[in-house]
């Protein structure tokens, strides 16, 4: 298996390559903003919107030529990502002056022919937006201190809620084309209580792997977790329109909040993946090694390895006009000890096919993915996956168990509500959607190896199946540098009372379950939340952010939360917890 890898890091290095490849992180606001762009004023940026993490350099070029369009809040916001990712084109923008109307009165916008900011102590903070920014010919670099200080009070803990991470993040560009990201943080934190309850229960911190207690010698009620996150990979284009990724990291499908078909909700994974954009289509391939279980699953004997499996998935998108994208996506997870199964590196093959000729009991899911741009400033999507299903069954409404699918629908409105993002998002997905049974000799006792998860965690939606789940959401911009955001879930899924399987734990072998038909969503101890979390951030310094954060939510079956407290982010993303 390692001198598979090696083969194919050795081939990305060698291959003849003619492009430059660069790209965002994962719902950052590069990708918040060609999204809303694309909506707002129906254009075309070059770019499929539900292949996460973007190509910054598809957009990037398009949106300065029509920048011309935007309010002064999006000049603002633009004139911030061309520093933040200047590494694409380090040149310096000509000096332009100009009238931009707004409402009934005009303004005026220039942008400074060169900006000469006073580095820190002459090296660093040369730009603004980079602690370290190095230009050298062939070589470009980016680095950045990573630090996430957060300090909460909740109602039903008498332990200091906390998180305290450091770290760094570094860019570089080899010859204007190999693009090589590392990033690692050392964390310690303390979450309101029903995290902690997830990590106790499934052996996992989610969107992160291995950890350990923590006690601090210092202060008595500070007591927690401890974890490291890192994430890595090279980026070699082959061409000028298809790039190879190989790396350690997360990847998304999707519009929404969630994603149905493949989210970022669980931990690091390392993957090998292709994307080529071609006329009006993109094409993604993407190969997975992921973990049956976590390294503290009881499951998971000490010093031994973790049980493999592996997912293999293609995503095809099209997108005919500026209004409309469709994507087709087929994925399989298959358990094999200890090697990688070599008929399905065929990227353009069907899943279902290979698995017929290999008389395989590997698990596939098929699924589609839609966004429409009925008129400026509405963004409707939606997403269907289909596990397993026969019709007859659906027509009978009989509760069929092997009846297994999921829905997604939404909206999007863009500045309807001025200087305001507003979302709607329902989900539901039917029990025993994303499970199978176990498929090889394992160790890991009634879990299935081939269900959609990873290190205990879910591919897709953190829920599971066997639920129902409204999301509002609104961003508001008071000013360009303080901004809120305001997130509503509302779900209700079924939970397994102890011996049973409705259907909601996808990791439990789906041959446990209570009954054939009579099947529906929502069925076993119902569980409803009510998940309201809002947060308000200033930034004082480009992507230094000061944070008050606000969280209520009451359950059912648990204590309900009220959470206040305040933050310091640095080159960091706001990490929340909504399951």
């Amino acid at each position: 298996m390692m001198r598979t890898w090696s083969f194919v890091l050795f081939s990305l290095l060698v291959i003849p390559i003619s492009a430059q490849y660069v790209r965002s992180e994962i719902g950052d606001r590069y990708e918040i903003f060609v999204e809303k762009i694309q909506a707002k004023y129906k254009i075309d940026l070059g770019t499929h919107t539900t292949v996460h993490p973007f190509n910054l350099k598809n957009a990037f070029d398009t949106l300065d030529s029509l920048s011309n369009m935007f309010d002064a809040m999006e000049m603002k916001e633009w004139a911030y990502l061309k520093k933040q990712h200047d590494i694409i084109a380090p040149e310096e923008v000509k000096s332009e002056v100009r009238e931009v109307e707004e409402g009934d009165g005009f303004y005026t916008i220039e942008t400074p022919e060169k900006e000469t900011p006073k580095p820190f102590l002459k090296y660093f903070y040369t730009n603004r937006n980079h602690f370290l920014s190095l230009d050298k010919g062939n070589f470009s670099l980016r680095a950045d201190p990573v630090i996430d200080l957060g300090y909460s009070n909740a109602s039903n803990d008498n332990n200091l809620i906390f998180r305290n991470t450091r770290g760094v993040k570094i860019t570089g560009i080899i010859d204007n084309k190999v693009l090589v990201h590392t990033s690692i943080f050392e964390n310690q934190a303390n979450f309101p209580a029903y995290v902690n309850r997830f990590v106790t229960e499934n052996f996992t911190i989610p969107r992160n792997g291995f950890y350990k207690t923590y006690r601090s010698s210092v202060i008595d009620n500070l007591k927690g977790w401890d974890y490291l996150n890192a994430q890595a990979f090279i980026g070699v284009p082959i061409s000028k329109n298809i790039q190879i990724e190989f790396g350690h990291g997360r990847n998304f499908i999707g519009n929404g909040v969630r994603s149905l078909l493949l989210s970022d909700f669980g931990n690091n994974y390392l993957y090998l993946k292709f994307n080529a954009q071609f006329w009006k289509f993109h094409y993604q391939t993407i190969y997975g090694e992921l973990s049956a279980v976590s390294a503290q699953d009881r499951y998971s004997p000490d010093s031994a390895v973790l049980p493999k499996k592996y997912t293999a998935n293609h995503y095809l998108s099209f997108r005919p006009n500026q209004n409309f994208e469709v994507g087709l996506f087929e994925t399989v997870v298959f358990g094999r000890k200890d090697h990688l199964e070599p008929q399905y590196l065929n990227p353009v093959i069907l899943y279902r096919t290979i698995e017929q000729f290999l008389n395989s009991p590997d698990n596939v899911l098929l699924g589609l993915n839609m966004a429409y741009v009925p008129v400026k400033k509405v963004k409707l999507y939606g997403q269907f996956v289909l596990d397993e299903f026969l019709l007859q069954n659906i027509k009978d409404q009989n509760g069929w168990w092997g009846n297994k699918y999921g829905l997604q629908l939404g909206v999007k409105l863009y500045d309807v509500v001025p200087k305001t993002n507003i979302g709607l998002e329902y989900n539901a997905v039917r029990p025993y959607t994303y499970t199978h049974y176990q498929s090889i000799d394992t160790t890991i006792g009634d879990k299935s190896i081939s269900s959609y998860s990873h290190y205990n965690q879910a591919l897709a939606h953190p829920l599971g199946a066997n639920f129902r789940e409204w999301i509002v959401t609104v961003d508001h911009a008071i000013t360009p540098k303080i901004k809120v955001n305001t997130t509503l879930f509302l779900w209700n899924k079924g939970l397994d009372a102890p011996g049973e399987n409705n259907g909601g734990n996808i990791f439990l072998n789906y041959r446990s379950r209570n009954n054939d038909f009579g099947n529906y969503i929502g069925q076993g101890i119902s569980n409803k939340v009510v998940h309201w979390r809002s947060q308000v951030s200033y930034e004082f310094f480009p992507n230094m952010m000061a944070d008050i954060n606000l969280l209520c939510r009451r359950q059912t079956s648990q204590p309900n939360t009220f959470l206040a407290g305040i933050g310091l982010r640095i080159n960091m993303a706001t990490q929340n917890y909504d399951f």
